[in-house]
């Protein structure tokens, strides 16, 4: 199930989480909020961490990009990602993946299914609610 919203007026650290890659540095929940994707520029790939257990994250896996992701955000249904990537100037499609046991979705694998060619040096992207 989804996280509810609180209604605190201010915010605590609950823990630290040291990324596989070299720096974690855009970011983007999946729609149920047990998953961050995030942009590693220095490794040229998108990170995947869950956060089910948000004091104890744990990095499961990532998806390499075809040059310096700038951007990354995850369609409103959680099905696919999309990623800016500036050195081959594209927007990568993420296809994601999910393991659903006992009422519960998990993401298990995530892979690039798609890469669009753009003109320019795409820095930012955003998904309208409806998608």
């Amino acid at each position: 199930s989804a996280i509810q919203p609180s209604h605190a007026q201010s915010f605590s650290l609950l823990t630290n989480f040291s990324v596989q890659g070299e720096v974690a540095e855009i970011c983007a929940a999946t729609p149920d909020g047990r998953t961050v994707l995030y942009t590693d520029s220095d490794e040229q790939e998108i990170g995947l961490v869950d956060i089910s257990n948000p004091s104890s994250p744990v990095q499961i896996g990532d998806v390499d990009m075809p040059g310096e992701p700038t951007s990354v955000a995850v369609m409103p249904n959680g099905r696919f990602a999309l990623a800016c990537v500036r050195d081959s100037n594209a927007l990568v499609v993420i296809e994601l993946q999910y393991n659903r046991t006992r009422g519960v979705s998990s993401l298990v694998d995530a892979e690039t299914i798609a890469t669009l060619p753009l003109s320019g040096q795409p820095d930012s992207i955003a998904i309208s609610a409806d998608g």
